[in-house]
């Protein structure tokens, strides 16, 4: 299991759109939070596929969020490195 590409899609003054795709079909999970080291916030895709989207909800305007994304296939989990995107003014 390889996550092979993510990006922020789309984003707003409190939303953002995360995208990402996986080589083999998976589930998968946003870690994410205002501080690198503790992201507290969870966004989950439930649904088992190579193409994932999920939108991160009431974010703070004009903040710096970072985001690892999870992804999970039967017992083999793995996870992308930390990135980061500003919410608009």
């Amino acid at each position: 299991l390889k996550i092979t590409t993510f990006s922020v899609s789309a984003k707003t003054t409190n939303t953002a759109t995360i995208t990402w795709t996986t080589n083999i079909p998976s589930t998968g999970t946003i870690s994410y939070g205002a501080n690198s080291s503790r992201l507290s916030g969870t966004a989950t895709t439930p649904d088992s596929g190579t193409t994932h989207t999920a939108t991160l909800t009431k974010l703070s305007r004009g903040t710096k969020y970072y985001y690892r994304i999870n992804a999970v296939s039967g017992s083999t989990k793995v996870s992308s490195s930390v990135s980061s995107f500003r919410t608009n003014y």
